[in-house]
């Protein structure tokens, strides 16, 4: 089995799996080749692609296309997009003409610089160069739909919960009031607390801030997760954390345990 037919076999299952259903089984060493490929194959991924990844995580599992018209269709043709980790051309030309205003996304390196009106800005999106980049772009205007999805480029950020909480809050301040921000879990966030995060957004913002989570397990100990997360008319400024006393407990004994493996190594 090749490289692509591996990547093929990750991603069927995947779907599978979120709509009940029971995938084939795969090995180790295939995740890991499988998982590698995808970097390459998703690379300015069609609309469609994307929709497939993130039904699990809008409502009623819309198409993507259909979801995010629907919600900003007041303001059709004054909408903002950005992709975070990708160049989306692909993806935000899947859209109705006309619908975005202006769309961006935001890579490490491509050759093209503009299409149409959509921006390729090259940069690492965790530093602090990109995001002024990133407003720039912007002209300061809120940007109303935010998406991030890296597949194998998730091994490049890092693992600790309190910076990356600190990068998601910074895409959280850029969403306007019914802005929609949809994004890969960075595996800096255990399932445990994504599922404790949500539960006290549901218990103190419910009807103020919408969250929508997933977590699919290609294997056990590899989960991966997708979050939606919608400002809504009275939604906080700032994106609600738990508190660091409920993860650092957790996160010292997931940091000697990495140390231990690799002394072992």
């Amino acid at each position: 089995m090749n490289k692509l037919e591996l990547y093929t076999k990750l991603r069927r299952n995947e779907i599978q799996e979120r709509r009940g259903r029971i995938g084939a089984e795969i090995s180790e060493e295939e995740f890991r080749i499988g998982r590698g490929m995808a970097q390459y194959i998703v690379y300015d991924s069609e609309l469609a692609n994307f929709s497939d990844d993130f039904e699990v995580v809008v409502p009623n599992q819309q198409d993507l296309k259909t979801y995010v018209e629907a919600t900003f269709s007041k303001k059709a043709g004054k909408v903002l997009g950005l992709e975070l980790g990708g160049p989306g051309q692909k993806l935000f030309g899947g859209f109705s003409k006309g619908f975005f205003e202006r769309t961006a996304g935001v890579c490490l390196a491509d050759a093209r610089d503009h299409v149409g009106n959509h921006t390729i800005i090259k940069g690492d999106i965790l530093s602090k160069k990109t995001s002024e980049d990133v407003s720039t772009w912007s002209k300061g205007q809120p940007i109303d739909f935010i998406i991030l999805r890296m597949f194998a480029g998730q091994r490049t950020l890092p693992l600790d919960p309190f910076f990356m909480a600190e990068k998601t809050r910074e895409c959280y301040r850029m969403l306007p009031e019914e802005g929609i921000l949809l994004s890969e879990i960075p595996r800096a966030f255990l399932p445990a607390y994504i599922d404790e995060w949500s539960d006290m957004v549901e218990d103190k913002y419910k009807g103020k801030l919408e969250t929508q989570t997933f977590f699919s397990y290609p294997l056990p100990d590899r989960p991966r997760g997708l979050v939606r997360i919608q400002k809504l008319p009275g939604a906080p400024e700032e994106l609600p954390l738990l508190p660091a006393k409920d993860i650092l407990p957790q996160e010292m004994s997931r940091v000697f345990d990495r140390s231990l493996n690799r002394s072992f190594d």
